[in-house]
This record gives C-alpha cells, sequence and structure tokens, in this order.
C-alpha cells in the first residue's frame, strides 16, 4: 500500500508540473473562408498549419496561407501565398531539416478548368524561396502529400485524372533538395488508383496508401510497398463492403501500417470509420469498424508515444444540417478509450491531429461560424481524456471486429509525361484570433490556497475547506473527461469517495464568475 501510494503521489506530481493547457480558438478575417488542411509540430515547440482562404468579392480567388502558433495557439506570423485568378490550396505541409516548409498545393483558374499541383519551398519566416509547377496538358491532378526524405529531398504523390479514359493514376516525384526531379513513376488499376498517402520506410522504400478500383468501381483500400526507386516489391488491397475511403496513412513503432478510412463513404446516415492495423508486409493484425448513432466520417490517424490510437474527423447529425470536429482515441488493440464531438451550431470539421507530451491533442480543423459569417480556422487543444473547455460532448462508440480479406485488384506501372515549370506568387500578411476557451483565460480565484482538498490522494472521503463561507458548485469528472456529477459546497464540507474507482479525477470549482481546477487521486 505505501508503494502504491508514493507511486500515486509521484504520478500526481508530475502530470501536474507537465500538463499543458487547454483551450479553443479560431483564427481568420471577415472577408475570407478560411479552413486548415495540415498542422506540423515545428522545432522552437510551436506549430504551423497550413490551409487556405477563399475571397468570394474576388470572382472566387483563393490563397494559401501559412499560420505560425507558438505552444499556446498565439500567432506569431500569418502569410498569405496566390496568385491572380487562382485559386492556390495546400493540400499538405512538412517542417524540412533546415527548419523550413515544404508545401504541396493545388491550383485551379478562378474561372474553372483543370486542377494543377505545385511544390511549394519557403523558409522558417514563411518566405517564399522556390516553386515547381507540375501539369499534364488537359489532365485534372488531386494531391496526396508530400515528405523530406532522409538525402534531403521530397517524395511527392498525386493522383491524375486521364479524362481520354475517365480515370485516375498515381503519380509518384522524387526530387532533390531544390525541387528538381530525379525520378517519376506512375501505378494504375483497371478501374482507377488514387494517392492518399506516402511515407518513407525504415529501408528507404517507400509506403503508399491508395485507392483502388477494379472492373467494378467500388473502392479498395490498397497499401504498395516501393524500393527506393519506386519500383513495386508488393501490393495488398482489401476487400470491404460497400463504398470505402482510405484517408490516411502511418507507420508504427512495430515497423508495420495502421490506416483510416470511412466505410459508406457517401452516405450521410450509415457512414462508419474503419481502421485496419497491419504487420509490415500488409498482413492485417486486426480491423475494426466504429460507428454511433449518427454518421461518422475519418480523416487523420496517428500512433501516440504510448502505442495508442487517435483520430480525427467529423460528426454529422441527424438532419444532416450540423458538424462537429470528432476526436476517437483507441487502444491498441483498437479498443475505443473515449470519444468526443467539437464546435458550434454550424459545419465544424477536424482535418488533422498532433499528440502533445502530456498525451494530450491539438486538431486544426475549420468552424462553421453563425450568424452568416464565413468560415474560419478552428484549432483544440484537449488534455489526455479530450477535455477543452467548452463546446465537446462525448460519444458514445461501438466497435465491431472485421474480417480483412484480399481483392483480386490487379495494379501495375504506366508511364504518363508532363511538364514541370516556375509560377509567381504574391504574398500578404493575414489572420485575427479569437479564443473561446482556455485554462490560462479562465479567472482563477485570487489565491491559489483559496481552497483545498485533503487528503490528497485519498480512499475513502476528502475534505473541502475554503477561506471564505461562500457556496462554491462543484462539478467532478473522470479521467475521460466525463462529469460524473456536481453540487454546491461550502468549507468543512465532506465528499465520500468510498465507491469511486482507483485513478484521477477532475474537480472544478466556480464562485462569483471565477474558476479554478484540482487535481483528486483515489487510491483504496
Amino acid at each position: 500500500m505505501k508503494k502504491t501510494l508514493c507511486s500515486l503521489f509521484l504520478l500526481f506530481f508530475c502530470w501536474s508540473a507537465f500538463a499543458q493547457s487547454v483551450f479553443q480558438k479560431i483564427y481568420g478575417q471577415a472577408i475570407y473562408m478560411e479552413g486548415a488542411a495540415d498542422i506540423v509540430k515545428t522545432y522552437d515547440g510551436g506549430y504551423m498549419v497550413g490551409g487556405y482562404a477563399y475571397r468570394p468579392q474576388t470572382s472566387g480567388a483563393t490563397d494559401f496561407y501559412l499560420l505560425k502558433l507558438n505552444n499556446s495557439g498565439t500567432i506569431q506570423y500569418g502569410k498569405l501565398y496566390g496568385r491572380s485568378g487562382f485559386k492556390d490550396v495546400i493540400s499538405s505541409i512538412s517542417q524540412t531539416k533546415d527548419s523550413g516548409f515544404i508545401m504541396l498545393t493545388s491550383g485551379q483558374m478562378s474561372t474553372g478548368g483543370n486542377y494543377n499541383s505545385s511544390l511549394v519551398k519557403a523558409n522558417k519566416q514563411g518566405l517564399l524561396q522556390w516553386n515547381k509547377y507540375f501539369t499534364n496538358g488537359n489532365s485534372s491532378m488531386n494531391n496526396a502529400n508530400v515528405e523530406q526524405t532522409t538525402d534531403g529531398g521530397f517524395i511527392v504523390a498525386t493522383s491524375q485524372y486521364i479524362s481520354s479514359v475517365s480515370s485516375y493514376y498515381i503519380q509518384l516525384l522524387k526530387m532533390n533538395s531544390n525541387g528538381d526531379t530525379v525520378w517519376t513513376k506512375d501505378y494504375k488499376a483497371a478501374g482507377g488508383t488514387d494517392a492518399l498517402t506516402i511515407k518513407q520506410t525504415a529501408d528507404n522504400g517507400y509506403i503508399l496508401g491508395a485507392m483502388a478500383r477494379g472492373a467494378v468501381p467500388i473502392g479498395r483500400p490498397c497499401l504498395l510497398k516501393l524500393d527506393s526507386l519506386g519500383n513495386m516489391e508488393w501490393y495488398k488491397t482489401y476487400a470491404l463492403n460497400g463504398l470505402n475511403n482510405l484517408n490516411n496513412l502511418q507507420i508504427t513503432a512495430d515497423g508495420g501500417y495502421v490506416f483510416v478510412g470511412t466505410k459508406n463513404i457517401y452516405s450521410q446516415d450509415s457512414a462508419r470509420i474503419f481502421v485496419v492495423k497491419s504487420d509490415a508486409l500488409g498482413n492485417p493484425s486486426w480491423m475494426k469498424v466504429y460507428a454511433t448513432t449518427n454518421a461518422m466520417y475519418a480523416n487523420k490517424i496517428i500512433e501516440t508515444s504510448s502505442g495508442k490510437f487517435l483520430i480525427t474527423g467529423y460528426w454529422l447529425d441527424s438532419a444532416h444540417t450540423n458538424a462537429d470536429a470528432l476526436a476517437l482515441k483507441l487502444d491498441n488493440n483498437g479498443t475505443p478509450m473515449w470519444a468526443k464531438r467539437y464546435g458550434g451550431p454550424k459545419v465544424d470539421y477536424g482535418k488533422s491531429v498532433l499528440e502533445l507530451p502530456d498525451e494530450g491533442q491539438i486538431i486544426v480543423g475549420t468552424y462553421g461560424t453563425p450568424n452568416g459569417a464565413y468560415p474560419e480556422i478552428y484549432l483544440i487543444q484537449t488534455d489526455s481524456s479530450g477535455y477543452s473547455a467548452c463546446n465537446e460532448k462525448t460519444i458514445s462508440i461501438t466497435a465491431s471486429t472485421s474480417t480483412a480479406l484480399f481483392d483480386t485488384i490487379a495494379i501495375s506501372m504506366t508511364h504518363l509525361p508532363y511538364t514541370i515549370s516556375t509560377k509567381t506568387y504574391g504574398t500578404g500578411n493575414a489572420l485575427d484570433q479569437t479564443t473561446f476557451c482556455s485554462t490560462l483565460d479562465i479567472p482563477d480565484f485570487y489565491d491559489e490556497n483559496e481552497i483545498e482538498l485533503l487528503p490528497n490522494p485519498s480512499s475513502d472521503r476528502i475534505l473541502f475547506t475554503a477561506k471564505t463561507s461562500q457556496p462554491y458548485q462543484i462539478q467532478i469528472f473522470n479521467a475521460q473527461g466525463n462529469e460524473l456529477f456536481h453540487q454546491n459546497i461550502t468549507s468543512g464540507q465532506r465528499i465520500e469517495t468510498g465507491n469511486w474507482a482507483n485513478g484521477i479525477y477532475y474537480l472544478r470549482f466556480s464562485a462569483d464568475g471565477r474558476q479554478t481546477s484540482k487535481k483528486l487521486v483515489i487510491v483504496h
């Protein structure tokens, strides 16, 4: 018992020392419709967000942007980049070894036409250094992502629509550190192939997450393992019932892979999230489908430092008029630990997610502002249980285990011509910040010792003491962020904890418009 108590004391004080703030913030300007595509950790401990800003007043012109934030979500700088008469949006962003940033963007003329791709390099201040523009005549290109490789160059994955055969082909481009082409490879299946995620593997090859279609155009999630020159070593196509979409792929710490997607992607009632965990050869270790009473859609999955998984995407209400950003946490076997949705009365969604040092998370996406205002960038930072201080609800999730079968769709290599050129981008400064809620911004008690909980850790009961006789409201949350109960309390009252399970609890106290929180450890 003594050893357990000491361990819990250590856990409690370590958690308190390293816990980060939680908040929800939006960023934007009144004249723009903004949205986020990706977020990356930066070497200085902050974040870089990449996305788009659409200005309806200028004939549909769209600029892409970089938004540099510190670890509290405060703007350090914002930059807009664009071309006159074009719609340019970011698909993917990564920080480079020189502390700069590499962006994969998609561009279309404001009057319509085909989409083409660009690779854009900026320094750490957001100043553009070079860009490469890919085009292939009358074909349209869709982006997957860009990643810096171990040799300092880049690997780029896109999908190209070939109008003559009405089908998508995957294009893979290996480039050096200056954006010059080293080699290219193209891949196709009979009914079309779409690139979703490219990652470099430990053997300097690549794993490509894609969607493959056979003669019957039903999407099949697919993994392609490539060598360092882009030649296929193996591929696996997974047969799932319904029309499914693979959204994101990650390499896991055990050398295998995990990918997330949406099952019944075009249904507003029966869309579900699926996750497949495989070994290094693409053989499934487990596959699960996650459902709630409403439709859910996945955008990103990451593995945490403790071997768990975080997913973001969005949840759709039954009337199909409101959506919320979604966060779903799974254990290492795919069992749901908790699920939350965040947002206001309009359409909000999560696009990308990162893990924080205290096993919390930061989600970036889009917030649909009410009263006819334009959407803005949405940033949500939570603790390890998904708690973010406001605008959140707990979702009940069920998980079902499925058998992942392999399909027989054949994928082959081909060759597509294209040209690379350079374009001129204008730049400008951008974006204002609004804080919805934050543990840093909640008015705290004037004296941090105004209230106490004793003993802490505790077993059967705790004594609440305060320096004033005024009543306080207390809310008690478990480690998953679910409120267990609330009540009014005054100094000298006891709270019975004998039937509480062992673990950490969060107690929030409110009085006269001020709030503070305490952590309580229970051990029996």
